[in-house]
């Protein structure tokens, strides 16, 4: 991911309750994406679908801690 979208990223996950934007849902649900195509993990490519739809904060860093814990911990 780009540095900019990190700090947006970061920035949604230290703020309570505001709006995620386009740019960071796109991201990880992108990423996700190539992670599930690339380990063949059906679960993970239904989950990066979703993660483009999420609108709230709280459920986005389920997310992405969802997508990490894929990326450092495959099964």
């Amino acid at each position: 991911m780009r540095p900019s979208v990190q700090e947006e990223l970061k920035a949604i996950f230290d703020e309570d309750n505001i709006p995620v934007s386009e740019s960071p849902r796109l991201a990880l649900g992108m990423s996700a994406l190539l992670l599930a195509k690339e380990s063949n993990n059906d679960a993970l490519e239904l989950l990066a679908t979703q993660i483009m739809n999420i609108s709230d904060k709280a459920t986005l860093q389920k997310a992405f801690e969802m997508v990490r814990q894929q990326l450092f911990d495959p099964r």
